[in-house]
């Protein structure tokens, strides 16, 4: 699982958008389960241009990680792997090594998101869940696939840039138990289901780590 916490609004955030892009078809190519989340922060609107996805939770969350961590400080273009490594997000090398010691851990927990349907303005969702634990929440994503956007103003005025996976819609729920269970997520605007997805994931809250992923 990669978290991206990027803006539109930074400059030095395009490569580590690029790199998302790059990291996504390489492993679809290579048939592995990557999960990749692009999360746009809200600290940088202020600087001339007003990201289109960005939103509060996104930039609460990665203040979150930074306590979790003991960060001193948050920053953008960032990578958060499975809640447990983080990097700067255009650096290749040292992304791909996270994702790859992701890659080999082995978890109990299970998510299987069973079924989704569209009615009126949510997206209904069922899911069942196998060996969480008390201190376990769960997060829903709805994901645009992927979005070009002219840059009108801001650090990154005159450039057109492409993100991936951007999430557009997001719920966090405590798990009450292991089983059949559903949820409902607001539809975002301009949903279309050929081109976005539903993805969950699990996190222990004692450390942040992510323990199942799946993605419909």
């Amino acid at each position: 699982m990669v978290e991206l916490f990027t803006s539109q609004g930074c400059s030095s955030c395009p490569s580590a958008d690029r790199l998302m892009g790059k990291v996504i078809e390489e492993y679809r190519y290579e048939g592995k389960k990557l999960v990749v989340l692009s999360l746009h922060v809200d600290y940088w609107n202020r600087l001339g241009w007003k990201d289109p996805f960005s939103q509060p939770v996104f930039s609460a969350g990665q203040n979150e990680y930074a306590t979790q961590m003991n960060a001193d400080n948050v920053y953008t273009p960032q990578v958060v792997i499975n809640g447990e490594w983080e990097a700067v997000g255009s650096n290749e090398i040292l992304v791909k090594k996270y994702i790859a010691n992701a890659l080999g851990n082995a978890n109990t927990t299970r998510l299987v998101l069973s079924d989704v349907k569209q009615n009126d303005q949510k997206l209904e969702v069922a899911f069942t869940t196998e060996k969480t634990n008390a201190a376990s929440i769960i997060h829903f994503a709805i994901v645009e696939n992927k979005a070009t956007t002219k840059i009108k103003a801001g650090e990154n005025g005159g450039v057109t840039l492409n993100n991936y996976n951007i999430v557009r819609s997001w719920k966090t729920m405590k798990i009450s138990g292991d089983g059949e269970q559903d949820v409902a997520l607001d539809l975002p605007a301009g949903y279309n289901a050929s081109q976005f997805s539903v993805i969950g994931f699990v996190e222990e809250k004692a450390g942040g780590k992510i323990v199942a992923v799946d993605t419909r």
